[in-house]
């Protein structure tokens, strides 16, 4: 926050993708445009916070492994049981070193 401030104070125009998504400059050799608005930076505003989902992920472990894995990980064979990765986690299961969850 505190050097979006300092770019701010100096006159420095801002675009950021965390705000506006995708920003698009386009030149003709001289002069550069956006397709976006500069952001405005205000002293002591609160930092952007993008809105994150509650989303469980899903796991899967074995009757006799110790390794959580993704669904299609060539280790799962037919007795895959899913589970939350917290549970997983919780559960004592480390991640599988091949699909890596």
């Amino acid at each position: 926050q505190e050097v979006l401030e300092r770019l701010n104070s100096y006159g420095v125009k801002i675009y950021r993708t965390d705000e506006e998504g995708i920003i698009v400059a386009t030149s003709d050799g001289t002069n550069i445009t956006f397709d976006k608005e500069a952001s405005t930076i205000t002293a002591g505003s609160a930092p952007f916070q993008p809105e994150t989902e509650n989303k469980e992920e899903t796991v899967y472990i074995t009757k006799t492994g110790s390794k959580y894995h993704r669904e299609n990980c060539k280790y799962l064979k037919s007795s895959k049981i899913p589970v939350s990765l917290e549970k997983a986690k919780a559960d004592g299961y480390e991640p599988c070193k091949v699909c890596k969850p």
